[in-house]
């Protein structure tokens, strides 16, 4: 009797971790996992952990599986979530994914228009820290690309951006 009861109390304590528990951007997810939380998220009409969800998918696709076109799709899903509640935060962050997925497939004009268009809005708003990591990514594109001496201005504009 006091095994049964043992085996369904840790039976609900080992199973509601991904039931009960806030996403959390930052901490590591498995692709199983992932689609759990957007399950969770779907039934719960939550855009705003969709949206994270679909970023952190995204990822999964074209870094793991280098399935590029998979990726977009989650990355224009989780854009449309984040205008729906209106995150300029979450839209932005979004677009320099999009930004660095269009640099891994080659699109390199794509990207750097998406990088360019951050980098404005970034510097219009002193967020020198985001402004670093687009130009970082601005060097890197057309370092890709084969424009070398823009690559090394981007790269001597993040340079010059760290030192302060």
């Amino acid at each position: 009797m006091y095994f049964k009861i043992f085996v369904c109390i840790f039976f609900i304590f080992t199973n509601t971790d991904l039931t009960y528990a806030q996403f959390n951007r930052d901490s590591t997810y498995s692709y199983q996992d992932l689609n759990k939380l957007l399950e969770l998220a779907r039934n719960n009409n939550d855009n705003k952990t969709l949206a994270e969800v679909y970023i952190k998918l995204g990822d999964y696709e074209g870094d793991v599986f280098a399935e590029y076109e998979k990726s977009l799709k989650y990355y224009n899903w989780a854009l449309d979530h984040f205008k729906a509640t209106k995150d300029i935060e979450g839209i932005n962050e979004t677009n320099h994914a999009i930004a660095r997925r269009y640099t891994d497939a080659g699109f390199y004009t794509e990207a750097i228009q998406l990088l360019q268009n951050l980098a404005t809005f970034y510097d219009k708003n002193n967020n020198l820290h985001k402004l670093a990591q687009v130009f970082f990514d601005l060097n890197q594109t057309y370092k890709a690309r084969g424009d070398h001496d823009l690559s090394i201005q981007y790269l001597a504009k993040t340079m010059s951006i760290n030192k302060n």
